[in-house]
């Protein structure tokens, strides 16, 4: 088929795209049409030029803005700046999607210098994140219309994000707005190749959302750890609880002795101590040490740890009788000697 055929076949589609987004750089909407195949008469990829003459002459549609330059003729011949109502432009390089410095100076109403000095600043807060810094911050140039290089920063999404929410005032929300739009929206268009439009309503309540579950996250984050912190105490006070209660089951499984083996065991320590001369709570603590020797344990030390008296220990442990035996022997027998 040939090329006027098969452009005279899509011209209704085509028509419906630059009408669609004659409010957009007009270099983007080539970029559509070209993306869908969508040429020209003459067979040829569409330029921004090619679209801007084709909607001027072809679509009778209105000339309200100079996409190249920003500004549009005013009656008297003089330049005058974009009104608010008109989109920034994002488009799309190295399979990113970018705005320019110059144009965030042109739509917030500020000298570019003052916008590189912003863009510059959050870059150095940012460079203890250099994977961030390297994916949404490009350093790019221009030419002015004496020639002079300058150069500009080319933004993501994320980095255009962080520079304007830093604007105040009722101009920048509004611009703030728009920003948004044009990102996400045409993204759509470039992604989806079809045009997805959501109101400014919409996008705002988005938005809106996102902070509100922001919010909500971070207040749920402090009360889980507000709610950590209270159980790790109250597991601590459990703890002691019970470290207290098996303490007093541990004293009240002590049985009386009666005339039993702890009052012998007494009656022998007492009695060689008085024959030999030695204190009372020597004699006893070298039958202890005997008794963890001759059996392998630490009777003192676990005493100690259940905050119960030694004797008592043993008993618990169902050692009293060996204790005995042990007293007895090594008692008895240092006794004989001695006399």
């Amino acid at each position: 088929m040939k090329s006027k055929d098969l452009f005279e076949k899509n011209k209704d589609y085509i028509d419906k795209i630059i009408t669609d987004n004659w409010d957009v750089k007009r270099s983007l909407t080539a970029k559509i049409l070209n993306q869908k195949e969508l040429f020209t008469m003459n067979g040829r990829e569409w330029s921004g030029s090619n679209v801007s003459g084709y909607g001027h002459r072809i679509l009778n549609l209105d000339k309200k803005v100079n996409q190249s330059t920003g500004w549009t003729k005013s009656p008297i011949g003089r330049d005058e700046p974009k009104q608010n109502n008109v989109l920034p432009e994002v488009f799309k390089q190295g399979g990113k999607f970018l705005v320019s410095s110059l144009n965030i100076a042109d739509v917030f109403g500020k000298e570019h210098k003052n916008v590189i000095r912003d863009i510059e600043s959050l870059y150095k807060n940012l460079s203890h994140d250099t994977k961030f810094t390297r994916l949404n911050f490009e350093l790019s140039e221009y030419k002015d219309s004496s020639g002079k290089v300058n150069k500009m920063y080319l933004l993501t999404q994320d980095a255009l994000t962080l520079i304007v929410m830093g604007y105040e005032g009722k101009k920048a929300i509004q611009f703030k707005l728009m920003y948004i739009n044009q990102f996400n929206e045409m993204a759509s268009h470039i992604k989806n190749e079809e045009p997805k439009i959501m109101t400014d309503a919409q996008k705002f309540l988005q938005m809106a959302q996102l902070v509100v579950n922001l919010e909500d996250s971070v207040k749920e984050t402090k009360e889980e750890l507000n709610n950590t912190n209270i159980k790790v105490n109250e597991i601590i006070a459990e703890k002691e609880h019970y470290k207290k209660q098996l303490n007093q089951v541990e004293r009240s499984n002590v049985l009386p002795f009666e005339n039993t083996t702890k009052k012998k065991i007494t009656n022998i320590i007492n009695t060689y101590a008085g024959a030999t001369g030695m204190q009372i709570k020597d004699v006893r603590m070298n039958c202890y040490r005997d008794y963890n020797s001759r059996y392998s344990v630490n009777v003192i030390t676990r005493a100690k740890n259940r905050n119960i008296p030694i004797i008592d220990c043993i008993q618990i442990d169902g050692g009293i009788d060996d204790f005995y035996n042990l007293v007895s022997e090594i008692l008895r027998i240092e006794d004989e000697n001695y006399n």
